[in-house]
């Protein structure tokens, strides 16, 4: 079985959680982003069985092409010579962990069950995210 599916807005990476005097917080950000990869797996898991063993996950991040870039970085940045590094477009891992967790109890009862993961950043014509997940049948 093969699901795909994506959820349109910047990727939000998963943020460590805040500790304050009222206790420990996900930051609003983060839990909204959550909340919408979580809608987007629920509707196109309705009907579905979630995955019961190993899995295979593809994750593509998609940025907007910054407007500050001139017209040769802007099709460098395109054409996936330049690649989105640096701190707007956060960790892969972090991308990772918060969309994984979002798909827990919807497409998976557990993250643990990920067995083999790719995530990868690239320039868009917008902000998105795909993500892609089948039974890993290595396992």
């Amino acid at each position: 079985m093969t699901i795909e599916f994506a959820v349109f807005g910047k990727p939000v990476p998963m943020a460590r959680p805040r500790v304050t005097a009222h206790g420990t917080y996900t930051p609003k950000r983060c839990r909204e982003y959550k909340a919408a990869v979580a809608a987007a797996a629920k509707k196109k898991m309705r009907g579905m069985k979630m995955f019961d063993g190993a899995v295979m996950c593809h994750i593509r991040l998609s940025y907007k092409v910054p407007k500050s870039y001139t017209k040769e970085k802007r099709m460098a940045a395109e054409n996936n010579i330049i690649l989105p590094v640096g701190r707007n477009t956060g960790d892969a891992d972090n991308h990772a962990k918060a969309i994984m967790d979002a798909l827990t109890g919807i497409v998976w009862r557990d993250d643990s069950q990920v067995t083999y993961l790719v995530v990868s950043k690239l320039y868009g014509f917008e902000d998105w995210a795909e993500i892609s997940i089948r039974d890993d049948v290595r396992a």
